[in-house]
């Protein structure tokens, strides 16, 4: 997953390095989802991973915020983000740290700092919150079908809805597969009205990993009344897709 920005100039001396940094993208590299993974940075022509020593929450909040998840998913744990949990990639670090602040939303909003860093050393990993989840049900694997969309949760429209798209979102969820899917109006508390309208409706096929992988057709009207609403196999997936 990338996101477009800035780019890196490496000027070297023989006793020191100037860097001039815009990363042009970012992305999560080998996690089980796309929502967590090794944090590369895309800059002159090629890929590089992060420094783990410097890597701070502040900093893996503003990669979730970019890759548009809104936060990570352990927001008072540093546990794996700095110890190359999804392996160490490419063997290049890249010459510049970032301070961030609470609320930035990219790492071009950042403060460069120097790293601390050297080949072999471990690189940083990100756990993001998902960008799919399920609301107002009883138990965790039951309720509304919601996505995060332009930083807020919307509803998803279930017209033309059937099994293949039902276990696809249990599947991205992280259970093993759908037991039932039913208008979430009929079974859960009513949407809250500040809750934004599907824009869309899915086709999938079934075997996607995401529902971000399915086809989407444009739906003008569709209503929280056609909101999606799924009960999913109450056990998680023993392997996460």
């Amino acid at each position: 997953m990338a996101t477009g920005g800035w780019t890196c100039v490496l000027l070297v001396a023989v006793t020191f390095q100037l860097a001039v940094c815009v990363v042009q993208k970012v992305r999560l590299a080998d996690g089980d989802s796309e929502s967590e993974g090794r944090v590369e940075v895309f800059d002159s022509d090629r890929w590089f991973t992060l420094c783990g020593n410097d890597w701070t929450i502040p900093a893996a909040r503003t990669v979730c915020r970019e890759l548009g998840f809104g936060d990570v998913k352990f927001p008072k744990s540093t546990y794996a983000m700095g110890t190359s949990f999804f392996g160490k990639g490419s063997p290049t670090i890249y010459p510049r740290g970032f301070d961030c602040l609470p609320d930035s939303t990219s790492l071009s909003e950042c403060r460069e700092t120097r790293v601390r860093c050297g080949l072999g050393d471990d690189v940083a990993s990100v756990f993001c919150k998902d960008r799919v989840r399920l609301a107002g049900g009883a138990v965790p694997h039951q309720g509304r079908l919601e996505v995060l969309r332009d930083g807020a949760w919307a509803t998803v429209c279930g017209r033309s809805w059937g099994d293949p798209e039902a276990q696809v979102a249990c599947r991205q969820l992280g259970f093993s597969g759908a037991v039932d899917w039913r208008w979430s109006e009929q079974y859960f508390p009513r949407t809250p009205e500040d809750v934004p309208t599907p824009l869309y409706v899915l086709a999938c096929n079934g075997s996607e990993r995401s529902m971000l992988n399915c086809n989407r057709l444009q739906v003008g009207d569709c209503s929280h009344s056609e909101d999606v609403g799924l009960l999913c196999e109450g056990q998680f997936s023993a392997s996460p897709l």
